[in-house]
């Protein structure tokens, strides 16, 4: 298979014949073009990954012949030119630019570069569109009227800004419970909002304890691990996510003001206006009126907080969202762990909506991968919903009832076999063991238990 795709367009700067076999020997699958009609040919049907061409080749501009590369996705390498066709190819695009050609193994390393570099960009690209897809506002999941509204108010925001004549990015505060999806609503307004092509870069104050600021700000000390600019250069273009701002000490809630309102603290502690835009989207669990009137939270910082303060409802509050998260979610991890065909039953569906999900949307995502790690078949019924911790209870009220969650059938049918050994292994379970006990619940005797334990095999898990 060969290393990679190279088109030569040869010129006065260099023979095209001997480069072409050259790295014919080296394993490359070279083409070249000879004439400008060739070149159409070749860019269409080959595609290559890099082009090297004659800066002069066929007394064309150089940034005309770029602009020709340029559909086809291939990385540029020029040879010879005057500095004035350099520069003018550079900023058309050119790749790299070579004053004469290189010995053969120079070359070699230089057009395994283009193409690493080529494959990286085109990486990017793909990782940042597939980005954009999940977090954009329309990747939020659910219909509920809670997540409309949040959805409706994120977007009368982003257009305000677009039709902004400033350009000014006001912050923006997300409230919610714990495990809400705050982070997913910050990434989504960075996805659609005019900082999209920047970095988003979060910081979760509750957690960086003392460290905090010179995480934030940036450090002189090389001993201190962190990003010598901070976070806040590291973030400068796109959008700065300070998740819990609540927790931030009243001395650093003065910087953030001052970031706020456009100046940027610098390590020495003077002031000097922001490079470029910077987008800051904080988060909070807590009430910061509560925080204000006991004197740990600045009223100044909730004030310019609150110019747009977006709420995002607890999962209890969103009613058949469940059921759409629970699929979505059951989806996911049944990719991950190869289990491409598990789906719930009705009844488990009205077990996960009648729970409180007080862990919120990430409660919902990890009991779901837990299920998928551990459930026996791929339908999933309450019982086997019982693996999570949280939902045990519900699921256990209904398996001493015997009522219709627990007995509903899927289409699918079942293993009589493995109904009965789930109930024997269950109650056995439930009892601890006492075999009395668990065939007066099974409406058995204590012999009839006896013999099934026997017939299925069962033992007592050592301790």
């Amino acid at each position: 298979m060969p290393r990679h795709t190279i088109l030569v367009i040869p010129g006065d700067s260099f023979p095209g014949q001997d480069i072409v076999s050259h790295l014919q020997n080296g394993g490359w699958a070279v083409q070249h073009a000879n004439a400008p009609a060739e070149l159409r040919t070749r860019l269409a049907a080959f595609r290559p990954e890099v082009v090297l061409a004659d800066l002069d080749a066929w007394g064309e501009p150089g940034s005309a012949s770029i602009e020709r590369f340029a559909a086809c996705d291939a990385k540029v390498v020029l040879v010879g030119g005057d500095g004035a066709a350099v520069s003018q190819a550079i900023r058309a695009g050119a790749w790299y630019h070579l004053p004469v050609l290189p010995e053969v193994e120079l070359l070699e390393a230089l057009l395994e570069r283009a193409c690493d570099a080529r494959c990286m960009e085109r990486s990017h690209a793909y990782l940042k569109t597939c980005e954009a897809r999940a977090t954009s506002a329309a990747a939020l999941l659910g219909d509920s009227a809670p997540m409309q509204a949040t959805r409706i108010q994120m977007r009368r925001l982003l257009d305000a800004e677009t039709q902004s004549a400033s350009g000014r990015l006001p912050a923006i505060l997300i409230s919610g419970e714990n495990g809400s999806g705050k982070e997913s609503v910050a990434r989504a307004l960075h996805m659609e909002g005019a900082q999209a092509g920047g970095p988003f870069v979060m910081l979760n104050c509750a957690a960086a304890d003392d460290r905090l600021e010179t995480e934030l700000f940036g450090s002189d000390d090389e001993e201190s691990g962190a990003w010598p600019g901070g976070l806040v250069d590291a973030a400068e273009g796109g959008t700065l996510f300070l998740a819990e701002i609540g927790a931030c000490t009243k001395a650093l809630q003065a910087r953030i003001v001052a970031l706020i309102e456009g100046r940027r603290v610098s390590r020495d502690g003077a002031d000097h206006e922001t490079v470029a835009p910077l987008r800051i989207i904080c988060s909070t669990s807590q009430s910061l009126d509560v925080l204000v009137r006991d004197g740990r939270f600045r009223p100044d910082l909730l004030r310019l907080l609150r110019v747009n303060a977006i709420p995002v409802s607890p999962l209890r509050d969103r009613g058949e969202d469940v059921a759409i998260l629970a699929r979505h979610f059951l989806a996911h991890f049944a990719r991950i762990y190869a289990r491409p065909r598990m789906k719930f039953t009705a009844p488990s569906l009205a077990v996960l909506r009648g729970y409180r999900w007080p862990g919120n949307v990430s409660e919902l995502s990890d009991m779901m991968e837990q299920t998928v790690l551990l459930a026996r078949g791929d339908i999933i019924t309450p019982n086997q919903l019982a693996i999570c911790p949280g939902l045990s209870g519900s699921c256990e009220r209904d398996f001493q009832t015997l009522d219709s969650y627990c007995m509903s059938v899927p289409s699918t049918g079942v293993n009589v076999a493995d109904v009965e050994q789930d109930l024997v292994v269950k109650m056995l379970e439930k009892t601890d063991w006492n075999v009395t006990k668990s065939a007066r619940l099974l409406g058995l005797t204590r012999d009839q238990l006896r013999y099934r334990i026997e017939k299925l095999g069962l033992m007592r898990p050592e301790r």
